[in-house]
């Protein structure tokens, strides 16, 4: 087992359980008790863990500000990634305009995702490729590619996603806190995180009434009027899914 792939799942296995004893890792990983140590004192030494006598502790309201690399992250709860990737990719239908966020759990939907018609934008440039395998049109955003996440972020990647009208949006996230809501460690991805939460820079849906929608939108805006405020009430944690392409004045929206 590989050094990156060894530490995400000594990390998984301790923050399961809180605690962790070196034999027991060892055990776990089927690897010696001398590699264990040193394992553990890499992480303490990055700050993702506590390293205690005889073993290794989970940090206890921690913020984390490291972003782990696509690599390391695909290994860490791998088989609960493929369950909601599995259940995401089948609420996407025919002739949806879906925005998927860039991220190891959204890159897994992809294989899983049959509909017909439908059109992808991302800022994920691996999402991008394998979209395209699959024979969906996509169209991706512009901007600065980041390395460590395979994101496309920056002001371009913004100004991008600002211009579509989303059916439904699929987002990472790095950490999720009951106070806090969905967090990311980087100001770059959640900007343009918030951006595709609040398609086409229009109110927030949920807080209004089907009657307030006006009549009829298309999936791309083409004139500044079209823009307006956002909802005071809207906390930009959460993703919008919309049950049409266009959006009549008969249709409620999904908070999801």
């Amino acid at each position: 087992m590989m050094f990156e792939e060894r530490v995400s799942k000594i990390l998984e296995i301790v923050n399961e359980r809180h605690t962790a004893s070196v034999a027991d890792l060892a055990t776990l990983l089927g690897t010696s008790e001398s590699t264990i140590r040193r394992d553990i004192t890499e992480l303490d030494k990055r700050g993702q863990l506590k390293r205690v006598h005889g073993g290794a502790a989970r940090l206890s309201n921690s913020v984390i500000t490291a972003e782990y690399d696509v690599q390391t992250k695909s290994n860490i709860h791998a088989d609960l990634k493929l369950k909601i990737a599995k259940y995401a990719a089948a609420s996407i239908y025919k002739n949806d305009f879906v925005y998927i966020d860039a991220g190891t759990t959204t890159l897994t939907m992809i294989p899983y995702i049959d509909a017909p018609g439908a059109v992808f934008v991302t800022n994920g440039f691996s999402h991008a490729k394998a979209l395209t395998q699959r024979g969906y049109p996509v169209y991706i955003t512009g901007g600065r590619l980041k390395l460590t996440t395979e994101a496309i972020v920056g002001d371009g990647a913004v100004r991008s996603i600002e211009k579509y009208n989303f059916t439904k949006s699929f987002m990472g996230t790095n950490g999720i806190d009951e106070k806090s809501g969905f967090t990311t460690p980087d100001i770059d991805e959640a900007l343009i995180k918030e951006a595709a939460m609040h398609p086409g820079g229009a109110s927030n849906p949920s807080s209004r009434g089907p009657s307030t929608w006006g009549s009829w939108r298309t999936w791309w805006n083409t004139a500044s009027l079209w823009r307006r405020p956002f909802s005071p009430g809207f906390t930009g944690r959460r993703s919008l899914r919309f049950s049409s392409t266009r959006w009549p004045s008969n249709r409620a929206a999904e908070v999801v």
